[in-house]
């Protein structure tokens, strides 16, 4: 497991031991941010980390979708927020900075979008949305709590 840190608008993260519950204060560089960090606390547990610099909460939850590619992919959302998601990477050969249209299942409700590929690694995609309209927006928003 992989332990997500939050960067905040001024730059500054707090970093917790999921063991011993010793807090630290960083500031990471561009350099650290979006990249899987091994850390090791003063308690001695070995753990690996990410600074996330992402401007959105992001909701953890588990949507059908369906990637229309050539042949459309189907896919299970893990996370979402008002301006991207993210998925499980199952060998799919996806390029940063491509554009793709995306069905996601929301409740009883289908929502299509036009997603730009931002992140991918060995097991997860990101992906940003595009040009969302109004009812993409509440659709969305629906699941997510209000801020």
């Amino acid at each position: 497991m992989i332990l997500e840190v939050l960067i905040g608008p001024l730059g500054w993260a707090v970093v917790i031991c999921p063991q011993c519950g010793l807090k630290s204060h960083t500031r990471p560089g561009k350099e650290l941010k979006n990249k899987i960090l091994d850390r090791v606390c003063t308690c001695g547990l070995k753990y690996q980390l990410i600074f996330d610099s992402r401007s959105a909460q992001r909701k953890k939850c588990s949507f059908p979708g369906i990637l229309l590619a050539e042949k459309d992919i189907p896919i299970i959302i893990r996370d979402i927020s008002k301006i991207g998601a993210s998925f499980e990477n199952d060998g799919i050969s996806l390029e940063i900075g491509s554009f793709y249209n995306l069905k996601i299942r929301i409740s009883e409700d289908w929502v299509k979008v036009l997603t730009r590929i931002v992140r991918v690694s060995e097991k997860i995609v990101g992906v940003e949305f595009s040009g969302l309209d109004e009812d993409q927006k509440k659709t969305i928003g629906s699941y997510l709590p209000s801020s």
